[in-house]
């Protein structure tokens, strides 16, 4: 159900956005409207992970638990997690990338779609890492919700579009630098506008001249397409790496408390004293719990990470 959701929330956006953008021509306004449309959808393909913020908190009591048995080691839930979100991840991405840039009119070539398909794929992998360390390093669903709204908002406000880069603080661009948005719609950008021609009416002349002749000049303006498509998705994927390395590390060690697969279960037997107390309702001994063997699971069964 909420897969579904998700799918149709990017076909619906996705629809509304290109029916308001629909066939941008070659007028002196349109590179600008092609540049905003592109913030718009490294924007949407964002957020659309978002939602994996709250994996880790949710399930962090069950998690603990099942380590704590010996279950399974905190990388195979990791990836697990990982790997179950990914399929939603990237069809849609693929929605908002295919259908913006095809009802907006933009280049749609083979080497242009297939730039544009990477660029937002590294992105939304990023996001993905991004959200889940924001997850991992919160305590409750309050605290990554908040941590979570703080980046992405700085991922838009540092993209490039709203500020220029060169305008940026110098003690602050490295901020830049770090925000998986800057490098997406830089590397989106420099694709889309590269080798375009944009035409003027005889009231937009500046001295007979139109004041954009080609994407290459508002690329200059606006301090993007300094470095190739390639670059930038290097960048991003390294990025990625990052941030799902570092969510890994704060799911396996923050907010866990005794966590030992290979020793005692006391983390377990809490677990289920726990529950069998709000049953009862009397309050356990710590640590104890008569329905639990003294080896839950069998040493035999135990996962040693």
């Amino acid at each position: 159900m909420v897969c579904a959701t998700r799918i149709s929330v990017a076909i619906l956006l996705s629809l509304l956005t290109g029916a308001i953008f629909w066939q941008r021509n070659h007028s002196q306004s349109s590179a600008h409207d092609r540049v905003s449309l592109i913030v718009l959808q490294q924007m949407f393909i964002l957020f659309a992970p978002f939602d994996i913020v709250l994996v880790f908190p949710a399930d962090r009591k069950v998690y603990k638990h099942e380590v704590a048995g010996g279950l399974y080691c905190p990388s195979a839930f990791f990836f697990a997690r990982v790997l179950a979100e990914m399929p939603t991840n990237i069809i849609s991405a693929l929605i908002y990338i295919i259908t913006i840039d095809t009802m907006a009119g933009f280049q749609l070539d083979g080497t242009h779609l297939l730039a544009q398909i990477c660029i937002g794929m590294t992105l939304m992998l990023a996001a993905s890492g991004l959200f889940l360390l924001c997850g991992s390093i919160a305590a409750d669903f309050e605290e990554a919700n908040l941590y979570a709204l703080v980046v992405a908002l700085l991922n838009l406000l540092l993209s490039g579009f709203y500020v220029n880069k060169e305008n940026i603080p110098a003690g602050y661009r490295w901020m830049s630098e770090v925000q998986i948005m800057s490098h997406s719609v830089d590397a989106a950008a420099a694709t889309e506008l590269e080798g375009l021609t944009f035409t003027c009416t005889a009231a937009e002349e500046v001295n007979n001249l139109c004041p954009i002749v080609t994407g290459d000049l508002y690329l200059d303006s606006m301090n993007m397409g300094t470095v190739s498509w390639g670059e930038s998705i290097l960048y991003v994927a390294i990025l990625a790496f990052v941030y799902h390395f570092l969510a890994f590390l704060g799911l396996k060690y923050l907010f866990t408390g005794n966590l030992n697969p290979c020793g005692g279960g006391s983390d377990v037997a809490d677990f289920h004293s726990d529950e069998s107390a709000s049953e009862s309702g009397t309050k356990p001994a710590s640590g104890s719990d008569s329905s639990l063997p003294s080896s839950y699971p069998p040493e035999s069964n135990r996962a040693c990470c």
